[in-house]
């Protein structure tokens, strides 16, 4: 009896061993099974993740491909644009140097012409000024009568009279009465008036002559110094030592005056 329970007990113990190997296989198959399904889910994601990024990719590769076709378009017509306007003012610069090729030209001419009209306009203002030196006509219309009065046309009290022209017949009578002024130093009337006998210029003249003034009175106190104004506004000035200057500017002779001259002041 004892030996029947033990068999029993065997037999039990080997089919529960059997349903636990059992089970155990289950439960690996099972989990295969869910391993498999998980992996398959895994790819299908994978696939559906790459093929949306790949549409993706390709969307953007289109649309920045597009972008850059446009932005190549744009580019290349805004080139030709400047392109275009560089040679408008290649152009535009072109006949600007041809303009001032010609105009530099011109000036040139013009400077020539008016360097050769300013020298025949001096030359004529000179003739004009000398042959209106020369003119027989005196400027002043004076009219003297027989003993030299002034008549009915008498001058303000410390005043003094009135100049009055003599007009030469030739003009050595005239360079004569001058230069016996000039030995005489003092000129006087019957009764002992003074009379001042000076040279008749032009206005102009006038002008260039009476510039030097300033000089001359500076000569005037240069010992061994001789000088003259010679017609029409020209200064001569003799040294000690017998060199001759000539000024036409009274500044440049100024200069020489205090620079290289000996004066005493007044």
């Amino acid at each position: 009896m004892n030996k029947s329970r033990s068999n029993r007990r065997d037999a039990e113990s080997a089919a529960s061993s059997n349903a636990n190997v059992e089970l155990q296989t289950t439960s690996k198959k099972d989990a295969a099974s869910d391993n498999y399904v998980v992996l398959q889910a895994i790819n299908s994601l994978k696939e559906d993740l790459i093929a949306k990024i790949e549409e993706n990719a390709a969307a953007q590769s289109a649309e920045l491909c597009s972008q850059v076709d446009q932005l190549r378009t744009e580019l290349r017509n805004a080139m030709e644009r400047v392109n275009a306007r560089v040679e408008a003012a290649e152009e535009r610069v072109t006949g600007l140097e041809s303009a001032m090729g010609g105009h530099s030209d011109s000036i040139t001419t013009l400077e020539k012409e008016f360097t050769v009209m300013k020298k025949e306009l001096a030359v004529l203002k000179e003739r004009s000024e000398d042959l209106e030196a020369r003119d027989p006509q005196p400027r002043e219309n004076p009219t003297l009568g027989p003993t030299s009065s002034l008549r009915n046309r008498p001058t303000d009290d410390n005043e003094p009279p009135r100049a009055f022209v003599v007009r030469c017949h030739y003009f050595s009578e005239k360079e004569d009465i001058l230069k016996k002024a000039i030995e005489m130093k003092l000129v006087t009337t019957a009764h002992g008036d003074r009379i001042q006998i000076l040279p008749d210029f032009t206005q102009t003249v006038s002008k260039q002559r009476a510039a030097f003034n300033e000089v001359r009175s500076l000569l005037r106190n240069c010992e061994g110094v001789r000088f003259g104004l010679r017609y029409p506004a020209v200064l001569r000035i003799t040294t000690r030592d017998g060199k001759e200057t000539s000024f036409k500017d009274p500044v440049k002779a100024k200069d020489l005056i205090l620079k290289n001259l000996t004066c005493k002041d007044k």
